[in-house]
């Protein structure tokens, strides 16, 4: 018998609920996914693995609900394949290790990629929707949000065009490469801070075709995050 699910979206959480009550949820903002959770939530206590899933937002902050949505029926829809229930019972169909086969890693998830260039002015791009974005999928659970570098000041560590992996933070140690908004000018410098509080934004192409940028009382510097690393997947 065909078991019908709906997937809604409530309180910054995408739930599966089965007879109007949740019986699996995730994390909007984290996406992280617990194969345990899911097996006991979805199948535990013999129930079938033929499943239709239903999406049902009304609402949908995140904009996320589409991918989480079709990632998750791919996953039932694979496990319905794989197990026949007339033959399986419930503790030969699913272990621990049984369900790990069919998820993604669970520190997957959807951050907002944004082009550097385009993220000057006062509003930055954190949480301004006028500023152009794309999801985008990738596997460092510290990543905040994306950006494209644009320019070689960064070069040899940051190649022009490379996607860069931020955490959203306010505060910089010295030497951490960092995302600034420098007097309404976004851009990505490495953060040099001395004993004196002096900092200095300093370009890591040393060719000489690029300033460093003294801090002083008169301009107006917010940190915006710290540079992870690369995406690897921009890397082609």
């Amino acid at each position: 018998m065909t078991r019908v699910l709906t997937f809604e979206f409530e309180n910054d959480t995408y739930v599966i609920k089965e007879d109007s009550a949740a019986i699996f949820s995730i994390n909007a903002k984290e996406l992280i996914f617990n194969a345990l959770n899911f097996y006991n939530g979805i199948y535990r206590g013999e129930k079938s693995t033929q499943i239709e899933l239903k999406k049902d937002i009304r609402e949908d902050l995140h904009k996320r609900g589409e991918y989480v949505f079709n990632w998750l029926n791919e996953i039932i829809s694979q496990i319905a394949n794989e197990f026949d229930e007339e033959e399986t019972s419930e503790e030969e169909a699913v272990t621990d290790a049984d369900v790990e086969i069919f998820i993604s890693p669970s520190n997957v998830r959807i951050i907002k990629l944004y082009e550097l260039a385009a993220c000057g002015g006062s509003g930055f791009f954190m949480g301004n929707e006028d500023i152009p974005y794309k999801d985008i999928e990738v596997e460092n659970p510290s990543a905040d949000f994306a950006v494209i570098i644009s320019g070689c000041s960064m070069e040899p560590t940051l190649p022009d065009g490379s996607v860069l992996l931020v955490k959203e933070v306010q505060e910089l140690n010295d030497g951490d490469i960092g995302v600034f908004l420098v007097d309404g000018e976004s851009m990505c410098k490495r953060y040099n801070k001395d004993d004196d509080g002096t900092v200095i934004l300093v370009p890591d192409n040393d060719s000489g075709e690029y300033d460093s940028i003294l801090v002083d009382s008169n301009m107006l510097c917010i940190i915006r995050g710290r540079v992870l690393g690369i995406h690897e997947s921009s890397m082609v």
